[in-house]
């Protein structure tokens, strides 16, 4: 489990999984076993200043225009019925 900002617990895991303790370069870190109860509170810390940062980056300026000029590029033609096309299907 991660007790960091900068390392999320799928990274810890990755990290200490194999080797079914933390090894000392991840151990400031991370935590496994039963050293997770002594950094619950610490974790949920760095859990929401984690999840804290994803939303303001999400969020971030200009970040809604990204997504508006990317939904344009693959914006599919109008639909029309086919009487008010003259019976043809319109073309893109």
């Amino acid at each position: 489990m991660s007790i960091s900002v900068k390392k999320t617990n799928d990274e810890c895991n990755l990290a200490c999984g194999a080797q079914g303790e933390c090894p000392p370069d991840v151990s400031k870190v991370c935590k496994c076993g039963d050293d997770v109860l002594d950094y619950i509170s610490e974790a949920q810390k760095a859990e929401a200043a984690r999840q804290k940062r994803a939303n303001e980056d999400y969020s971030g300026e200009g970040y809604g225009k990204e997504m508006e000029d990317e939904a344009a590029a693959h914006t599919m033609p109008p639909i029309v019925p086919a009487a008010e096309a003259g019976g043809q299907l319109p073309r893109a």
